[in-house]
């Protein structure tokens, strides 16, 4: 979520759309190593300092990972860019909408003096979310240019991205302790509602209840509302 500069209680006027905006945005990593990079800086000098086929096919068969011996079995470890680390940006994306969406608002933080803390303050989440405005396309990224073998790329019909809230959970207390509650939408039929057609309308008809342990009651929408939410799920509609 977005804090006041500093402090550990989040913005006034906070709402879900600003924390997938700032969640969504490039970051700028420091002091980053990149062992794909240093491979591909590895197979150059050798192939120019003409070592041997079995070093070289060492290199290029290697899966690039944190883990491989390739830096010491190959005497490399003194090479310049061995232990060079650089700064790169990093992005997250939404490739595909999935059936139910659960948004997790971090609440649990640590202050000056690396002590736990709760971020405090409400968010604004809507009952009805359009998650097609946070694609790569709806963001600035051009999702043809960036690879995607192992990932779908998000429907593009009308309303593939619309998804309607269906639970909201709220916590009380202090990180590492505390009481949860439970905000959950019913469709709550009656006698007239038997041979109709579904309603356009997904949120039309749906009832709220509050469930904490043993007690349930129901609430409006406006209580549903006004819930400081830790985490809330989307239905795709």
């Amino acid at each position: 979520p977005l804090l006041h500069h500093g402090g550990s209680n989040i913005m006034l006027g906070c709402t879900l759309e600003n924390c997938l905006n700032k969640f969504l945005d490039a970051e700028k990593v420091e002091n980053y190593f990149c062992h794909r990079c240093w491979h591909g800086a590895a197979l150059k000098y050798l192939s120019v300092t003409g070592a041997t086929e079995t070093d070289i096919e060492k290199i290029k068969s290697c899966g690039g990972d944190d883990h491989c011996d390739c830096k010491t079995s190959l005497h490399l470890e003194r090479m310049p860019w061995s232990n060079s680390y650089s700064h790169i940006l990093k992005q997250l994306i939404i490739a595909r909408f999935p059936k139910l969406l659960c948004i997790q608002v971090q609440r649990a933080s640590l202050d000056m003096f690396g002590e736990s803390v709760k971020l405090t303050g409400h968010i604004a989440f809507p009952f009805v979310l359009d998650l097609s405005l946070f694609t790569p396309s709806s963001i600035g990224l051009n999702i043809e240019k960036i690879q995607m073998s192992q990932y779908q790329k998000p429907e593009t019909s009308r309303n593939s991205g619309m998804y309607r809230l269906v639970t909201v959970v709220e916590h009380f207390g202090r990180t590492g302790s505390g009481h949860y509650t439970v905000y959950r939408s019913v469709r709550v039929a009656s006698e007239s509602d038997e041979g109709e057609e579904d309603c356009d309308d997904p949120c039309e008809d749906l009832s709220w209840f509050s469930i904490s342990d043993s007690e349930v009651y129901r609430v409006s929408e406006s209580d549903v509302l006004g819930a400081e939410a830790s985490l809330l799920f989307y239905e795709r509609l």
